[in-house]
């Protein structure tokens, strides 16, 4: 193979690992996937004295242990009239195992775990470009997963309030959110899934309102 590319529908998109070391960014879709927040995520999450916003129902008991606020982080699911859009980071063949071991670390993989221990499903898969089919290493979302959550889209809404820091922290929840579909806009896309989180949060009122309202606010509304 004279270069690996891997899929990328997260923060992938603009934030890759090695990024000094990609050749190319190619708008790509992968046909019977959809994006979804269906992975509990500690890693996105904050310690409950820093979360910005406190009162907060309707979060399930999992996303707030003791001490901790517990987010959700972007995966996939399958469904066979669906299409998935991502960008294509495409690398050199002599940095392949760089660029595996990264994405693997970075997407809490390991070969040797086992399916309940990973967060997600790698796997090759053919996704689409303008210039036709190619292929690439992809993070796909794994049902096995000890982490693997879906929920219902308020509640969906209401743990990604629960886990957003207080100003100057780290985007996270709401934040990350906002994040992965402003970067679709800028390639004109419009996610349904996330859309229709961003509906959800608009409609809770409550201390968070002006701040989710202002984000809402973006390239896909203009």
């Amino acid at each position: 193979m004279s270069e690996l590319a891997v899929f990328g529908y997260g923060s992938l998109m603009y934030q890759p690992e090695l990024p000094d070391q990609v050749l190319e960014r190619v708008p790509a879709r992968l046909p019977g996937h959809h994006r979804a927040f269906n992975k509990r995520s500690p890693v996105r999450g904050c310690k409950a004295h820093q979360a910005r916003w406190t009162a907060i129902t309707g979060v399930p008991q999992a996303f707030h242990p003791p001490g901790k606020r517990h987010s959700l982080a972007l995966g996939t699911e399958k469904h066979s009239g669906s299409e998935l859009h991502g960008m294509l980071l495409v690398y050199p063949s002599e940095c392949a195992a760089r660029v595996v071991d990264a994405h693997d670390a970075r997407e809490g993989y390991r070969e040797h775990w086992t399916a309940s221990q990973n967060s997600y499903r790698r796997c090759t898969v053919e996704v689409l470009t303008a210039d036709g089919p190619r292929e690439a290493l992809a993070y796909l979302g794994e049902p096995q997963s000890a982490l693997y959550s879906p929920l219902p889209l308020e509640t969906v809404a209401r743990v990604l309030l629960a886990a957003t820091p207080q100003p100057g922290g780290k985007a996270r929840g709401v934040d990350y959110l906002f994040e992965a579909r402003d970067i679709l806009a800028r390639v004109g896309l419009i996610d349904p899934h996330i859309e229709s989180i961003v509906s959800e949060l608009l409609a809770l009122p409550g201390p968070w309102s002006a701040h989710v309202q202002a984000r809402a606010v973006g390239p896909t509304n203009s």
